[in-house]
């Protein structure tokens, strides 16, 4: 029976003009070896049902456990990335210029000396603090170039150099590829100036015999507007040398000696004078015999001198002849007074 049905489905399927190429089938069982079964439709291994390529299977073997195709790409996370050149660690060079004398913190690119006085130059992080300088690194100054350097040592850099105007540069390096040069930075240094040395002189000239005269004389700095008589700013016989005011003695006056007989002279000498005013006093200490001791002064200022004469007539008197002032120019002058007052008094400077 079953022989008879598919000799009838053969003849069926003849009739409706399928080739025996494309057998009908329920599975595989129905057709050739080496055939498979596709929408009932027997096929070759390589063709579909329509006669298409068939796409490659992506089924996973179930033996090997992977897609034979669509293998996944190795994982790269995980391996250091190779840096270019904009991942180059930037070169950051350090502040380079001279130390300000006033300790603020700008640096300057030039600097206005005396003679004797020295410079200080910095190569600095951004914090402040002095970089570390490697080799070759070297400060170059016009005439003294290179300057000895040691990282430890010259950074910062002091040095004094001689009258004249220079330029100083810095060759640096803080790694083996951050390295360069420092811009120019000038230095002028001038020679120091003349001494402004003032001096008082006074004397008085022999009297008949009998007469003895003790004439004194005082220089005193004034202070504010009012010239005072204290021992802190008289420079008289009994304060020979005070001090008034900058350290050292360079600008301290000096008393010469006191001179208690006829003829008499008495020297205040001031080397180098630093205030904006002096005032001169000649004090007639004593005076025995007639009156009339005659008391001569002389001053003398850079560019000139002054003299001027008086009559004192009574013990404890005391002649103002002039004051000595600074002009606008920061050159000493000589002001006028010749006042007399009866004892040591303040005088307002005109």
């Amino acid at each position: 029976m079953t022989r008879l049905i598919a000799t009838l489905l053969i003849l069926l399927l003849a009739a409706c003009g399928t080739s025996p190429a494309e057998r009908f089938c329920v599975d595989a069982t129905g057709c050739e070896d080496g055939q498979s079964c596709s929408n009932n439709t027997c096929v070759e291994p390589s063709d579909d049902a329509s006669g298409d390529a068939v796409e490659t299977d992506t089924t996973v073997d179930p033996d090997t456990d992977t897609v034979p195709d669509t293998a996944v790409e190795p994982d790269t996370r995980d391996e250091p990335d190779t840096l270019d050149a904009d991942t180059t660690p930037t070169c950051a060079p350090p502040e380079i210029g001279i130390i300000p004398r006033d300790g603020s913190n700008t640096l300057l690119d030039g600097i206005n000396l005396t003679s004797g006085e020295s410079f200080t130059a910095i190569a600095r992080n951004a914090d402040g603090s002095a970089a570390t300088l490697l080799e070759p690194s070297a400060w170059f100054l016009d005439g003294f170039s290179p300057l000895a350097f040691d990282a430890a040592l010259e950074n910062p850099l002091g040095f004094a150099p001689e009258i004249g105007a220079w330029r100083l540069t810095l060759d640096w390096a803080t790694s083996e590829s951050c390295r360069g040069r420092s811009e120019p930075m000038t230095i002028v240094v001038y020679p120091p100036p003349p001494p402004t040395t003032l001096r008082v002189t006074l004397r008085w000239a022999p009297e008949p015999s009998g007469t003895t005269t003790d004439l004194d004389l005082h220089m005193t700095r004034v202070v504010g507007s009012a010239a005072t008589w204290s021992d802190a700013n008289d420079c008289y016989y009994r304060n020979t040398a005070p001090d008034w005011g900058t350290v050292g003695a360079a600008d301290n006056p000096l008393f010469s000696g006191d001179d208690r007989g006829t003829p008499g002279v008495e020297i205040v000498t001031l080397p180098n004078a630093a205030d904006d005013a002096y005032l001169v006093g000649i004090n007639l200490y004593r005076d025995i015999g007639p009156p009339g001791a005659e008391a001569s002064v002389t001053v003398e200022v850079p560019g000139g001198s002054y003299t001027n004469t008086r009559a004192l007539s009574g013990t404890g008197e005391v002649w103002y002849p002039v004051a000595i002032r600074r002009d606008a120019s920061n050159n000493y002058e000589v002001v006028e007074l010749n006042t007399v007052s009866a004892g040591f008094t303040g005088i307002t400077l005109p």
